[in-house]
């Protein structure tokens, strides 16, 4: 059975209860595939679990073969994961995603001008001192 259809007979099944709300990005509270996976799931209607698994093993490979990976401090690296069905966004969320992202960079653009310059952000305590630091040389590493 191709994925697609297990996971829609999956929301039928029972829930934790009436009083529990479940929001599904996929498909709406009707039933129906939201709008913008309808495309998605044209194409994604005959992939089937082997597929799936196929399409995941083979962005592990490309990942590992060139060494992507994220740290959190004071951990050993992570391989990066990468789900093989994609997270479909339509235009209208994008928009408000895309205002959020510009103020974000805005606002890192920000902080680095003052740390790099007037360091008012330490000075006033507004970061902590160690923001003002750089790592040693031995913690960082090049690409």
């Amino acid at each position: 059975m191709p994925v697609l259809r297990e996971y829609v007979a999956a929301l039928t099944q029972p829930t934790l209860g009436s009083e529990v709300t479940r929001y599904d990005e996929v498909v709406g509270p009707d039933g129906v595939l939201r709008a913008p996976w309808k495309r998605l799931a044209a194409v994604a209607s005959g992939i089937g679990a082997g597929d799936l698994r196929r399409v995941d093993e083979q962005i592990v490979r490309f990942l590992s073969d060139d060494g992507v990976t994220y740290s959190r401090p004071g951990e050993r690296p992570t391989a990066w994961r990468l789900d093989p069905v994609p997270l479909v966004v339509d235009a209208a969320a994008w928009r408000e995603v895309e205002v959020g992202l510009a103020q974000r960079a805005e606002l890192l653009n920000a902080v680095l001008v003052d740390l790099y310059g007037e360091r008012t952000l330490l000075r006033d305590g507004i970061l902590p001192a160690a923001a003002g630091t750089m790592p040693s040389r031995s913690r960082v590493r090049s690409p």
